[in-house]
């Protein structure tokens, strides 16, 4: 290649992250008039500073009001987020996170805006949200309300980070239905937490009266003291009670029983639906479907028109509806009140409640809202509908990082056999399993498309959009050999329309495959190509990978700084893009520190190939070119170095690949060139680079508060596989516990600090 040509650009327009519900990110609204929970707040004023606060206790105590009259009788800052169930994806999370801190704390905010706004990395916004607790310039408090929306360990590990580093003037205020684990009890034991609960939030006499007040009743010192005890304080109960005598034209009666626990339902029932006209009542059940109510979607939802002033109207009567916003678009039904209602529904009109839901995804998907399209489709039961955008979506999702909520997405359509039945969504899986090195999963879905295919009856049309993917996903599988892999690139170039948005993927594997057959110069036309479009799509992990293999090419063409060049931007865009834990960056960091050692520069070398270690255990027989490809390169890096006995352990790895995948043309005939070079090398001493693939997956929760038990259940194993394991890793690293482990394999960067 001409030297004097002009350097490969790395820039990459990478995709805007999904959009970010902005009601989620402020303090919440609360009415004028609530009630004040002085007691407590005077408490908590008279309390020693703490770095956490934790509020538990279930629905209905009242315990965001509580937050929210506390953060706001403070000086400081107030970063505020409302947790979800989307959230229990880590990347969707620490993008909220670092929008919700950034905007307050004065801290890389141009770096928080760009991961918040671009494709976030979760190592790195986890590290920047965690430093902006740990000295601040002022005094700051990050609220995460409802965290028991939170199941993912991954995401309850990254809580647990921000209240481990959290100090008394960076404090975290959690709000929850039931007490969270991980650093909590250590911290309790040390007096880093102060904690209120329900006995603290059960409203006395005098509270009650004041609520009573507010709904525009009277309640006498006789009637409050046993309407106390019968409610035993419960807010959301006495509050009921207020709403049923106003209903009985403020008669005052004190309910004779309590309205707490397992009579909740009834009560509800008995005293304050029954109170309603049928029409309201109807509006409030069949409305209570949605997770957020604007008077549009209602009334397309419940076909019906007005609602948007019925929203207003029951906001205004305080009939437990929370506006979202300052302009009145957006409310929402309090929690409890929202799963009464649903109850009711299912015991009124049981046969709409599915109805209603396909509604709403009908109406998220015109709108463009897809993630919310999706959750409304699969609550539905509508797999057809689930299915059609979410094939179209996944793309977008990759590159937004969002793997977890995929994973869930999948997993849904897999328990409902969905796979066999719509091959979209099946080849749109197998694609998304491979690149997470999930092979047998990736098999088996590309399979069920291939099943789905033959007995579709829609005909060509659905054949020509969806036999180009299917036959990129079995090249990409690789397993039948790569001559036929190269049989299935050729069919899918074909097939595939300038514009697909797998165009940069079909590009870059039909570089490898034509590489694999020994055909070098069209391996290198089509790279270039590869390049370009990546870039065109802001496909970071295509276009790194696709430098990676030009830089091969060159260096196999005895064209050292051309490699150079190309390799270092293949590394360039890893790291700007924030790849480093996307597989094919296994590829990259192999080429590169390959390139580092043949150059000399040893310090280098092992620096890369600490990143090739990180990334290596997610490229599996899955991808099987591309695997055994990093691990060749990655073996002649550590051959130049003296390491044989990192070598061997990925040889065995690469003989693993070839027995399950055999066929792989020339990568096969570079697998025993390597061995004999590794053969002709005595043993070595054992090091960071003789840790296996199952090692290298558990390093990383080494560095969490779980047990052992915990991370056998996340991986799968057991307790005592976990410690054998481990103890393999400290061997390995030459350490005797699990924190110098944890500060070894930051230390030579295969863990961040």
């Amino acid at each position: 290649m001409d030297e004097s040509a002009p350097p490969v650009s790395t820039a990459v327009e990478r995709p805007s992250t999904f959009p970010l519900d902005a009601s989620r990110l402020r303090l919440p609204f609360v009415r004028p008039g609530i009630v004040r929970r002085s007691i407590v707040l005077e408490r908590l004023d008279a309390e020693e500073p703490s770095s956490v606060l934790l509020v538990v206790a279930g629905a209905g105590y009242g315990k965001t009001t509580m937050l929210h009259q506390w953060v706001t009788g403070r000086t400081g800052a107030v970063a505020w987020l409302n947790l979800a169930p989307e959230d229990n994806d880590p990347t969707v999370l620490l993008t909220y996170l670092a929008t919700a801190l950034g905007s307050v704390v004065a801290l890389d905010s141009d770096v928080f805006a760009e991961l918040a706004n671009e494709y976030p990395s979760t190592t790195l916004v986890s590290q920047l949200v965690a430093n902006s607790l740990t000295d601040p310039a002022e005094p700051v408090v990050l609220v995460l309300d409802d965290l028991h929306a939170l199941v993912n360990p991954a995401c309850l590990d990254v809580v647990d980070r921000l209240v481990r580093q959290a100090s008394p003037t960076a404090r975290v205020a959690l709000s929850s239905r039931r007490m969270p684990g991980g650093s909590i009890p250590r911290l309790r034991a040390r007096g880093s937490v102060v904690e209120v609960g329900p006995d603290d939030l059960a409203m006395g006499p005098a509270e009650a009266t004041e609520l009573w007040a507010g709904s525009g009743l009277e309640l006498s010192a006789a009637d409050a003291e046993p309407l106390v005890e019968v409610t035993e304080g419960w807010p959301v109960a006495l509050y009921l009670a207020a709403r049923s005598a106003r209903a009985r034209d403020a008669s005052g009666q004190v309910p004779a029983r309590g309205v707490s626990g397992r009579s909740v339902v009834e009560y509800i029932h008995a005293e304050l639906l029954s109170s309603l006209d049928a029409e309201t009542v109807q509006f409030l059940t069949r409305s209570a479907v949605l997770d957020q109510m604007s008077g549009p979607s209602c009334d397309a939802v419940l076909r019906t028109f007005g609602s948007g002033e019925r929203l207003e109207e029951y906001a205004r009567v305080n009939l437990l509806v929370v506006p979202l916003d300052e302009d009145g678009t957006w409310y929402r039904y309090h929690h409890l009140f929202r799963d009464l209602l649903l109850a009711e529904l299912d015991r009124r009109e049981p046969g709409l409640v599915h109805e209603l839901q396909a509604r709403a995804a009908q109406w998220h998907q015109a709108h463009g809202s897809m993630d919310e399209a999706v959750e409304y489709a699969m609550a539905a039961e509508d797999v057809g509908r689930a299915a059609s955008i979410v094939a179209n979506h996944v793309p977008k999702l990759y590159q937004q990082g969002r793997s977890e909520t995929l994973a869930r997405w999948f997993a849904w359509f897999d328990a409902r056999d969905a796979m066999v039945s719509h091959a979209p969504v099946a080849v749109a899986g197998a694609w998304w399993a491979a690149l997470q090195g999930r092979a047998a999963m990736a098999d088996r879905w590309a399979t069920a498309a291939a099943q789905a295919r033959r007995r579709d009856s829609a005909g060509a049309d659905l054949g020509r959009a969806i036999d180009g993917p299917i036959a990129l996903v079995e090249a990409v599988l690789c397993r039948h050999g790569v001559a036929r892999a190269l049989d299935d690139i050729v069919t899918a170039e074909r097939l595939f329309p300038p514009d697909h948005p797998w165009r940069h993927a079909l590009l870059l594997m039909a570089g490898v495959t034509r590489l694999a057959t020994g055909a070098s110069s069209a391996a290198d036309r089509v790279l270039v190509e590869a390049t370009e479009v990546a870039q065109e799509n802001g496909a970071g992990p295509a276009l790194s990978t696709a430098l990676a293999e030009r830089a091969l090419l060159a260096l196999a063409r005895g064209e050292g700084d051309e490699a150079r060049r190309l390799g270092n931007r293949a590394v360039d865009v890893v790291e700007q893009g924030r790849l480093r834990g996307d597989a094919g960056s296994a590829v990259v960091f192999a080429v590169a520190g390959r390139i580092a050692s043949r150059d000399g520069d040893r310090q280098r070398a092992r620096a890369l190939l600490a990143g090739f270690q990180r990334a290596r255990g997610g490229l599996t027989h899955a991808m099987p070119l591309l695997a055994v490809q990093a691990r060749v390169e990655a073996m002649r890096a550590l051959l130049a170095l003296s390491d044989g006995a990192g070598a061997r352990t990925l040889l065995r790895e690469a003989d693993e690949i070839v027995r399950i995948r055999p066929g792989l043309g020339q990568l096969e005939a570079q697998v025993e060139d390597v061995r004999a070079l590794v053969d002709a090398i005595p043993a070595d001493v054992l090091g960071a680079s003789t840790l296996t693939e199952a090692e290298l997956r558990l390093l990383p929760l080494l560095q969490t508060h779980h047990t052992f038990r915990g991370i056998g259940e996340q991986l799968f194993l057991s307790p005592n596989t976990v410690k054998t394991q481990a103890i393999s890793i400290y061997r390995k690293l030459g350490v005797s516990s699990r924190s110098s482990a944890v500060a070894s394999a930051v230390e030579m960067g295969l863990l961040d600090g």
